[in-house]
């Protein structure tokens, strides 16, 4: 989805101004807490399941879709679809710059294959949860001094601690 994006925006925000995704894309919510109770926090991780269009428009004409559909795991508000009961929908919002010379229409989601520590926190990770699992490399003392509490972040998000040999059903192992 691409658009030309006017220079105040590159300033303004974080919004991805180029969002490549497709179904199967594990995404992000970024810029905006759309529901926090119900798992729709800045930051939250789900699995793009479809990309809507109206009846007569097609991404190949450079018409943006109406909405992405998304399974958020940790989602817990009400259904859209009662049979798909952690899917939501996510539209377009419209973005004013700084100027109030344009406005964009900007999807809030950005890729999350990987995420940082930051990007993490008031998340858990586990067999049940968008994240499956965190690796963490503590490193040295000099990593704790500079980053105060990371890696206890990490370690009291887990659901279960593994180890090298059985990295499968665990939320945190160490290398």
């Amino acid at each position: 989805m691409k658009n030309n994006i006017p220079c105040c925006f590159k300033k303004d925000n974080d919004i991805e101004p180029i969002l490549n995704i497709c179904q199967g894309a594990k995404v992000q919510i970024s810029g905006k807490n759309y529901e926090p109770d119900w798992g729709l926090f800045n930051g939250a991780v789900g699995k793009v399941q479809e990309i809507v269009y109206l009846k007569d428009e097609s991404p190949l004409d450079g018409t943006l879709s109406k909405f992405i559909i998304v399974e958020f795991p940790d989602y817990c508000g009400p259904h859209w679809i009662q049979d798909k009961q952690k899917w939501v929908p996510i539209p377009f919002v419209n973005i004013p710059c700084s100027y109030h010379s344009y406005t964009v229409y900007f999807v809030l989601l950005s890729l999350a294959y990987a995420i940082t520590g930051h990007s993490f926190q008031g998340q858990s990770a586990g067999p049940e949860h968008a994240i499956p699992c965190i690796i963490i490399l503590p490193g040295t003392l000099k990593m704790e001094r500079l980053c105060p509490g990371l890696l206890y972040m990490f370690i009291s998000h887990g659901t279960m601690i593994g180890t090298p040999e059985d990295r499968s059903s665990f939320a945190i192992f160490s290398q």
